[in-house]
This record gives structure tokens, C-alpha cells and sequence, in this order.
């Protein structure tokens, strides 16, 4: 999935980083810009952990996992996503790929899980997946989203 130097290759969605600034986001996805910037706190951690530590690195990761970053997905799948396709085409880029990384993540996040201790490459692998798909959502798909639904930053 990751190449040795940890930049994702052209088999996941995650093959490359988004250009641009995130922006003020209209009120009704201000905390899910808040979650992102604490999603962006763990995949740091992620990013930086060695075999001595992805233990400990991973007992965070899940409990921040466990306590907001799966609610936050169900957040985006099941309220955000239905408002934008009421008024425009679910099936745009931003959207497929957002669902793409959503399936991919939980699939990291559970198959680390199934191991009796964690890998620090796969560790660093999902902290930069969870890093540029807050990025994508951040600068292209909230965009998108907003300018859709008519939405105004707050």
C-alpha cells in the first residue's frame, strides 16, 4: 500500500496529497472541521511512531477511534452525504473517493486490531491515509458541499 519512503502509491485513493488551504466552513460542518483538526493530531502520532512505541501510539489511536473518528465517519455517511445528494450528484469524484477511504481506514483500523501487536509501518500507513483524506475533505469535498447545499461560512 505504502512505499518504503511512506508515500501512499496509485492503489488507493490516498496516492496524492491536496493542493490548497482549507477554508471557514459555513456552521452547520464547524465541528466536523474540529474533529478533523484532532484526526490530524492522531495521524501526526501515526506518522511518527516506531516498534517501541506503536503499542502505546495504538492504544491512543483506538480510543480516539472508538470515542470520535468511526462516529465521525457515520456522522458524514448517514446526514452529510444525504443533504448534498438532495441537491446534487452523490456519485462526483470527491464523494466516491471520500466513501472509498471511509471503507479503507475501517478495514486498517480493524485488521490492526486483529493483531497481537500493532506494526509500526502499518501504524505510519494509516496515519498518513487518515492525513490526506482529511485533507481531501477538508479542501475539496466540504468546497463542494458547501457551494451545493448553499451553505455560508459562519
Amino acid at each position: 500500500m505504502s512505499a518504503a519512503d511512506g508515500t501512499p502509491n496509485a492503489a488507493t485513493p490516498f496516492a496524492a496529497p491536496i493542493p490548497g488551504r482549507a477554508r471557514k466552513r459555513a456552521q452547520a460542518l464547524v465541528g466536523l472541521s474540529r474533529d478533523h483538526h484532532q484526526a490530524l493530531k492522531q495521524a501526526m502520532e501515526l506518522k511518527r511512531t516506531r516498534q517501541e512505541t506503536a503499542q502505546s501510539t495504538w492504544r491512543r489511536f483506538a480510543e480516539f477511534w472508538e470515542r470520535q473518528g468511526n462516529t465521525h465517519f457515520i456522522e458524514e455517511e448517514c446526514e452529510l452525504l444525504p443533504a448534498y445528494a438532495r441537491v446534487a450528484d452523490p456519485s462526483h469524484q470527491a464523494v466516491v473517493r471520500m466513501l472509498l477511504e471511509h471503507v479503507l481506514i475501517r478495514a486498517k483500523v480493524a485488521a490492526i486490531r486483529e493483531q497481537p501487536e500493532p506494526l509500526a509501518a502499518d501504524l505510519r500507513e494509516l496515519g498518513i491515509w487518515l492525513e490526506l483524506h482529511v485533507r481531501h475533505e477538508e479542501r475539496v469535498l466540504f468546497p463542494l458541499i458547501e457551494d451545493a447545499t448553499g451553505m455560508t461560512p459562519a
